[in-house]
């Protein structure tokens, strides 16, 4: 049964998603609890719209969790989400931490939770009944409950409270915990929201204002405490990372998210938004260190760069920064004993931009790569000898070349390397080499893949039209993956601010809507 409530759930969301129609505006934020730690907040018309969803690619949603879903629960899905529920308004899921039972620890979100606008509540209210009536039948305890002002349902791990205007519905992954056989913790927060005099609801907070300021598809607003709980359970060496920051407070900042779709772009977004002034300085100061790229060096790799990455960055002052942190503590945690001197000295030699393009692959040769980066002295390039001469692998085939220019000969490839005008540069193509410092026939910076970098503090782009050209990559891919890759033009990884990275799919379609794109293709291939 209880997988049957996970069904039903994907089920309800997926048909939102997909049958949603008229557009309006959301009247029923004040009904989000004032004490979650996160909400997601769903523009289903808009989505619905850009989707561009057949009749046909909506029949083959429904038909696969027809497939899915015991038929009893089927015949009362319709009037619930096509009429109970108003689709045209925004849904908001929430969750808590820890949730309201009594200091349980369940995860990131031992309690799940959704607000939606009510359409027809008679029409809610049966469809809900016969639910009910089907759930029963298998002793588990549903019920259909009438209160004052309010109805209850009653299922397993689930309860729903709803009235005229608003549908709420709260889940937990500590079912035992949170809810007695009444459902009566999950009902007693939810009643709360109902009080004419309630306040505190998180639509009220600057950081849901931010989201509705956004005006994205779908955005996320959770606590970074919770993000770093999630990271951590994933990696255990999270957490020394976030004893760096210790003057940091991660629990009065949030993670913001979004996903927006327009006509040949599918982009996401993320920053952080600190609640207090002196947590803004204290995220400043984390990132004081980076500026905006000069893009000095973009015209000497080709149009048809595949990997494109840059940073302009003071290593002097990232130093000094990470110093008066945890920094050596940590990393002497995971590796051991650390010069922390020659690290110094070495961060401090950079000074400005540092780019590094991938042109070239081959299955007979390495992969043509090539590197330049700004640094105040010579401190880099010779610890990059040093290194060179003491390895057995390379001590041999060390050459100088010119002053300050050398060459590693590996056999099947050479690496170039060399210090000119305070610009350390490394290559493995012998053309770039012979063309060093000069701009390509063809550069960059004319690929419209370069208008994101003008602005960025760093950038990683992918040429993905380039590299599903290649032969090599052809014979690898997977026949439907290089079909649905062949769409895309480029992908671009922006710092666009100090506090917000964002990352874009560009598609060669132009005309239609990004999601449009996609979805097309992943039910072509659910056919």
């Amino acid at each position: 049964m209880k997988k049957s409530i996970i069904l039903f759930s994907l089920y309800c969301i997926a048909v939102v998603l997909f049958l949603s129609c008229d557009p309006s505006v959301p009247t029923h934020a004040k009904y989000i609890p004032g004490d979650v730690t996160g909400i997601v907040s769903v523009k289903l018309e808009r989505l619905m719209t850009k989707s561009g969803a057949s009749d046909e690619l909506r029949a083959t949603v429904l038909e696969k969790f027809d497939t899915s879903l015991p038929s009893e629960f089927m015949e009362p899905l319709e009037p619930i989400l096509k009429d109970g529920i108003d689709l045209k308004q925004d849904l908001y899921l929430f969750f808590h931490k820890n949730g309201p039972n009594n200091g349980h620890k369940g995860g990131l979100a031992s309690t799940l939770g959704f607000v939606a606008k009510v359409g027809d509540v008679k029409k809610l209210k049966e469809a809900f009944a016969t639910l009910v009536k089907e759930g029963s039948k298998g002793g588990n305890g549903w019920s259909l409950e009438e209160k004052e002002g309010y109805s209850k349902v009653i299922a397993e791990g689930v309860v729903f409270v709803f009235k005229e205007d608003v549908l709420i519905g709260v889940f937990s992954s500590a079912a035992g915990t949170l809810f007695s056989d009444s459902g009566q913790l999950a009902e007693d927060m939810i009643l709360e929201r109902f009080s004419e005099n309630a306040g505190g609801s998180f639509a009220e907070k600057e950081v849901f204002k931010k989201i509705v300021a956004d005006d994205k598809d779908i955005s996320i607003a959770i606590l970074t405490t919770d993000v770093l709980d999630l990271a951590q359970g994933l990696n255990k060496n999270i957490a020394l990372w976030q004893n760096l920051y210790t003057d940091f407070d991660y629990s009065n900042t949030y993670l913001i998210a979004n996903m927006n779709a327009e006509k040949g772009v599918l982009s996401f977004s993320s920053s952080t938004y600190p609640l207090d002034t002196e947590n803004m300085k204290q995220l400043q100061a984390l990132t004081s260190f980076f500026s905006k790229l000069s893009n000095r060096f973009l015209d000497y790799y080709p149009s048809n760069t595949l990997l494109y990455f840059a940073m302009h960055a003071n290593g002097e002052d990232l130093f000094k920064y990470y110093d008066k942190t945890g920094v050596w503590g940590m990393l002497k945690t995971l590796y051991g004993d650390i010069k922390k001197e020659e690290i110094q000295r070495l961060a401090s030699s950079f000074l400005g931009e540092t780019a590094f393009g991938l042109t070239g692959i081959s299955l007979s040769s390495m992969p043509s790569l090539a590197l330049y980066s700004e640094v105040k002295d010579d401190y880099a390039f010779r610890t990059l000898i040093d290194f060179l001469k003491n390895e057995p692998e390379t001590r041999a085939a060390l050459l100088e070349t010119t002053a300050d220019n050398y060459e590693v000969d590996l056999g099947l490839a050479k690496i170039y390397f060399g210090l000119k005008d305070k610009t350390l540069y490394v290559t493995t193509d012998e053309i770039t080499y012979k063309n060093l410092f000069q701009k390509a026939w063809k550069p960059l910076s004319s690929h419209e893949s370069s208008k994101g970098l003008r602005e960025a503090y760093a950038a990683f782009v992918i040429n993905v039209e380039e590299i599903t050209a290649l032969l090599v990559v052809q014979a690898v891919l997977e026949e439907n993956l290089y079909k649905c890759l062949s769409e895309f033009s480029y992908i671009e990884l922006l710092s666009e601010t100090q506090n917000k990275g964002v990352a874009n799919f560009y598609f060669k379609n132009k005309k239609d809507n990004s999601l449009k794109i996609l979805a097309n293709y992943l039910f072509l291939f659910q056919k």
